[in-house]
């Protein structure tokens, strides 16, 4: 066979197989229902033996990173607040990672209602959405959503919802997603 036959039978089996497979273009988009839980950039590599892999989002010259540790057993949204509040481990610290919520009363508590994580914040937000409450927020959202059965986080003061700055600047009351800050993630 000639190279132009070859590549018409290639073009030919590839259409074929396009086809096939079931898949056909939409006029337009379709949403997805499944919750935004954004990449680590070592998704790839493999988890060490018996360790389990905790998802922790830290603070790079303004913008979220997504950092993974290895820890003992699955973290649970008290451990993350926890690791969130300690900010980076020494190693981190000196590739440039810092946290919004080092030293901050941000945070009371933290608490599992189903698949949304409810935080219970110390007090009242300004409503101002300066860039360090920002930061701090998409840092609770997307660690949190980063556990599994984690979909949505919610934010309170005195068991009531509040608004809180997402990643556009915007106040919202409603239960926030990794994608209400996807804008503040390193690109890479």
């Amino acid at each position: 066979m000639n190279r132009r036959a070859l590549v018409a039978l290639g073009a030919i089996l590839t259409a074929a197989a396009l086809t096939s497979c079931g898949i056909q273009p939409e006029s337009s988009p379709t949403a997805i229902d499944r919750p935004f839980r954004p990449t680590t950039s070592s998704s790839l590599t493999p988890d060490p033996p018996g360790a389990v892999r905790e998802t922790l989002y830290l603070v790079r010259d303004g913008s979220l990173v997504a950092v993974n540790r290895y820890v003992s057993q699955t973290p649970t949204v008290e451990d993350l607040l926890a690791d969130l509040r300690s900010g980076p481990t020494d190693e981190e610290h000196r590739s440039g990672l810092t946290s919004a919520l080092i030293g901050a009363n941000l945070v009371a508590s933290v608490r599992l209602d189903g698949t949304q994580a409810v935080v219970e914040l110390a007090a009242p937000v300004d409503g101002t959405a300066r860039t360090d409450d920002q930061l701090a927020f998409a840092q609770l959202v997307c660690t949190l959503t980063m556990l599994s059965g984690v979909e949505t986080v919610m934010f309170t003061h005195e068991n009531q919802p509040i608004g809180v700055p997402r990643g556009d600047g915007s106040v919202s009351t409603g239960p926030l997603t990794g994608a209400d800050y996807a804008t503040m993630m390193e690109l890479g």
